[in-house]
């Protein structure tokens, strides 16, 4: 049974939905990306087969206990003593989708999200994604922003 602050709920986020900025897509969703940095050996960006293979990586100086860290898939340090000055210049970073944070119907409580856990995250921020193609979640949308206005606001 829906109760009265259920139905406050729905009013609110429909209004959210339905005046947010769509990023240029239609029925925005909101994920948290992030820059994530790379460790990359000297043969190049990518691997030839389109495979990056850890064994096969030259490691370009890492001293021990940097290579244990990349080798564990762990966060490598911005600096280290005893690693060679010229490691570091083999790093770069990608923008990647972080899937296990959720998806969010607005940008402010995405962004909500990365405030509050800003400590986990490089350079965090708001990506908009469509639920176009999905039959299921662009009904939802288009059903909680009818409550507030004409559901026309999603595209």
């Amino acid at each position: 049974m829906t109760n009265f602050k259920d139905i406050k709920f729905l009013i609110k986020l429909s209004r959210k939905m339905n005046e947010q900025d769509k990023r240029g897509t239609s029925y925005p969703l909101f994920v948290v990306y992030d820059k994530v940095k790379h460790y990359v050996h000297l043969g190049g960006w990518d691997d030839p087969d389109g495979k990056e293979r850890k064994e096969d990586q030259n490691y370009v100086d890492l001293c021990e206990g940097c290579k244990r860290l990349y080798d564990e898939d762990e966060v490598l340090p911005d600096e280290c003593d005893d690693c060679d000055d010229e490691c570091f210049l083999h790093f770069k970073y990608n923008d990647e989708i972080l899937e296990d944070h959720g998806i969010y119907f607005t940008a402010e409580a995405c962004n909500e999200y990365i405030k509050r856990r800003r400590y986990e995250f490089n350079e965090p921020y708001s990506y908009a994604i469509s639920a176009y193609w999905s039959n299921e979640m662009r009904r939802v949308m288009e059903i909680i922003c009818k409550i507030t206005g004409d559901g026309k606001g999603l595209k």
